[in-house]
């Protein structure tokens, strides 16, 4: 321990000294922010493209901007000619799980999100109507990724 209050005075002008240096490091830091993947990912026209809830950052600006969110699918799905077992998930075959049960015959339910991930049990029991154009099911127990594009046809059984 230092004995003179000249001491004291060195050693506490020293530790405010190496504060204030961690400070400034801790701070520029966060003010010049090194690129990361997700900005380095979006940074040629193609993928931005692809990812429609994707944050681009610049370094520059320190501004974020985010593009469009992807437009809602608005899926209507009628038991007309019979009962159908049907999975309904958000975005993927591992999301959310939307809706799990059967649509017994003369009922109908509704679904909304960006990708809807649907698997059936008998889609020929079905009709559908995706933002209000009516939609062919395909016949068995397909599995569909619905977007407000359409629908894509992903596995057929």
């Amino acid at each position: 321990m230092p004995e003179t209050n000249f001491e004291r005075l060195v050693l506490l002008l020293g530790l405010c000294a190496i504060a204030a240096l961690g400070y400034l490091v801790a701070r520029g830091d966060r003010h010049h922010p090194r690129p990361s993947a997700a900005s380095t990912a979006v940074s040629t026209p193609a993928a931005a493209t692809t990812r429609a809830d994707t944050t681009v950052t610049s370094t520059s600006t320190e501004q974020r901007q985010s593009t469009r969110p992807a437009p809602i699918a608005r899926l209507v799905l009628a038991a007309t000619r019979g009962d159908c077992w049907v999975v309904v998930r958000s975005r993927s075959a591992r999301g959310r799980v939307v809706f799990a049960g059967t649509i017994t015959r003369g009922t109908r339910r509704r679904f909304a999100g960006a990708r809807l991930w649907l698997r059936f049990g008998a889609a020929g029991n079905l009709t559908g109507r995706l933002d209000g154009a009516t939609i062919a099911l395909p016949p068995g127990s397909p599995t569909i990724l619905a977007t407000a594009a359409g629908i894509r046809v992903l596995a057929l059984r």
